[in-house]
């Protein structure tokens, strides 16, 4: 790979990393192909969230662009096009909503749309778009709010083309009936145009509006009208006083909070419109192999690349370079990036910065991507802890030893992923012994499959810990994943001790941390799934030894009745067992006999 790198162009572009079966593992830009991507593989850059990039590389790929905003343009449509996991993705599907109004029709309707169906360019060609609204909820009030000041129609265009009478909604006074003729187009339009100041967050401007048409209504008087008008100019007026955090007189502008902890990068957006707060939207990102420069860059690419753009758009000063990115958004609509350092400017980003950092702190603290997050730097893990293995060792009465593995995926048990192990090895037991006896089996699976966990839980003290280390050394899997053992405190109390590799003491998680309650949860699922099958096991044994000792139970009898009852304890009469092929009723009925001495409970149980 260092080879076929040193080849690349010293030119703008995009290049793609791919895993060993073809699939697109990182998408990146540059301005210097051959320097960018050279020092990847030159190991200069020893940073653990590189290496955790490039050990699943095995092929490079690379497209030269004439500058770089075309590479940057290129990037998020190749990101779009293949989903690589270790690029930023922003929610781009069906959880947005967004208006469209077609120009292109006389008598235009709002329609909802996903905001996955819009396409950059559709102001271009006769339509406006407006959103995307956060919620189904914040959509449903815009628009009941938007019919109660300017009566748009709502019915598709199929309706509207064969209604001859008008409809429930003209009657409620919600929609003037341009399909029957009871308005032209190009009163019709004045309505659109009111729409659209609404929707844009001019209320003022459509305030001073109505409140002229209600004068001259009322000069000509055309009381009921005016009436009407007045009632409208309220509710705006309401509806205004609602969002009233003024700004100052100037064009429209968005204003950006930013906070990161950890892999996790908050961001904040108040967008304020005529003087007034129109929006707030909150985008949680997640990036282990990212530097913030390109995560930053990404995600406001990604996020004003299907929205209106504001005049401005102010940033803090710590953010990188957004020359590229001004010119790539720019040739839609001219977008300002600002810095403000004072004034009230500088106040506006400041209370942005606010509210980003109350999100992060508003976050449930018992939310498993925070555990997650904690955990990782606790155990100074690159990170992040998609897939955590917990093993146990069980036995009861020094037999029938039992291991499990149970899995968490993302922070939570998935149990279609839990395996258990019967332990047969021979000579005097050793829990320590069998414990890594099982992780082998798993390690060596899992490198055939291409499948390790991120971290590897014991439930276990140093002992544990180390003949595990051993083996992995053996394997040549050190690196691959992290590796921890959970032991309870030996003095009074509750506490836990973590053994980590390397470490001389163990570890103390805080007490009540989310990071704690993970790796004992974690622990206490593989415990209790090792004693479920331990006690099953014995269980069967223990049945199976039951007909033994029956009269007229031989070997072929004894396979009949457990393929028909696996659970022997359901059977409760004769009758049960009269479907047996050759088992008489004398037979049967010291089957049960024998069952009820061995289920019944023991004096005051």
């Amino acid at each position: 790979m260092a080879e076929k790198a040193a080849l690349l162009p010293p030119a703008p572009g995009v290049y793609l990393l791919s895993g060993s079966d073809g699939t697109v593992l990182y998408v990146g830009k540059a301005v210097d192909l051959r320097a960018r991507v050279r020092g990847y593989f030159q190991g200069a850059d020893t940073r653990p969230r590189i290496g955790l990039l490039l050990r699943d590389v095995h092929d490079l790929a690379f497209i030269v662009t004439a500058s770089e905003q075309e590479a940057l343009i290129l990037e998020n449509t190749l990101i779009k096009e293949h989903q690589p996991r270790c690029n930023v993705l922003l929610k781009d599907d069906k959880s947005f909503w967004s208006l469209v109004l077609d120009r292109t029709h006389a008598f235009p309707a709002l329609r909802r749309v996903r905001s996955h169906e819009l396409a950059p360019a559709t102001a271009s060609v006769g339509c406006s778009y407006f959103g995307p609204y956060a919620s189904g909820r914040a959509l449903k009030e815009t628009l009941a709010g938007l019919q109660r000041l300017v009566p748009l129609r709502t019915c598709k265009d199929g309706e509207f083309s064969r209604r001859s009478r008008p409809c429930l909604q003209h009657q409620l006074g919600l929609c003037l009936a341009p399909c029957c003729g009871l308005i032209d187009a190009a009163a019709y339009a004045a309505l659109v145009d009111r729409a659209v100041l609404f929707l844009r967050g001019r209320g003022g401007e459509l305030a001073g509006l109505l409140e002229a048409e209600m004068q001259a209504a009322a000069d000509d008087l055309a009381f009921e009208k005016a009436a009407g008008l007045r009632d409208r100019l309220a509710f705006l007026e309401t509806t205004l006083r609602k969002q009233a955090v003024f700004t100052h007189r100037g064009r429209d502008l968005d204003v950006t909070g930013y906070v990161r902890e950890g892999d996790l990068h908050l961001f904040c957006f108040l967008c304020y419109r005529e003087g007034r707060l129109a929006e707030k939207q909150v985008l949680r990102v997640k990036s282990a192999v990212l530097e913030q420069d390109e995560v930053i860059e990404s995600v406001l690419y990604q996020f004003y690349q299907r929205r209106e753009l504001p005049a401005r758009l102010l940033v803090p000063d710590g953010f990188p370079p957004l020359e590229t990115l001004a010119a790539a958004l720019g040739q839609r609509s001219a977008i300002a990036i600002v810095r403000p350092s004072r004034g009230q400017l500088a106040a506006m980003l400041a209370m942005a910065d606010r509210n980003a950092l109350e999100e992060l702190r508003s976050r449930d603290p018992a939310a498993p991507e925070i555990a997650l997050e904690r955990l990782a730097r606790a155990l100074h893990l690159p990170g992040p802890l998609r897939r955590i293995e917990g093993f146990d060792v069980s036995n009861l009465g020094g037999t029938d030893f039992v291991a499990s593995r149970v899995t968490f995926l993302d922070g939570k048990p998935a149990p279609e992923e839990y395996r258990h192990y019967a332990i047969t090895e021979s000579g005097e037991p050793n829990d320590v012994a069998m414990l890594a006896s099982v992780v082998r089996r798993r390690l060596v699976r899992g490198v055939a499959e291409g499948e390790l966990p991120d971290l590897l839980l014991l439930d276990g003290g140093r002992g544990h810990l180390s003949a595990v280390v051993a083996l992995v050394r053996e394997l040549g899997l050190e690196q691959r994943f992290g590796l921890a053992a959970l032991a309870k405190d030996r003095g009074p109390g509750t506490g836990e001790r973590l053994f980590l590799p390397g470490r001389k003491n163990p570890l103390r998680l805080r007490v009540g941390s989310p990071e704690l309650a993970l790796v004992v949860r974690c622990r206490d699922e593989a415990h209790r799934f090792a004693l479920a099958y331990q006690r099953k096991r014995r269980g069967k044994r223990s049945l199976h030894s039951i007909l033994d000792e029956v009269p007229g139970i031989g070997p072929t009898l004894r396979k009949r009745i457990l393929e028909a009852f696996p659970e022997l304890a359901s059977l409760r009469n004769p009758s049960d067992l009269a479907a047996i092929r050759g088992l008489s009723r004398k037979t049967a009925a010291a089957v049960i006999e024998f069952l009820s001495r061995f289920q019944a409970p023991e004096p005051g149980g």
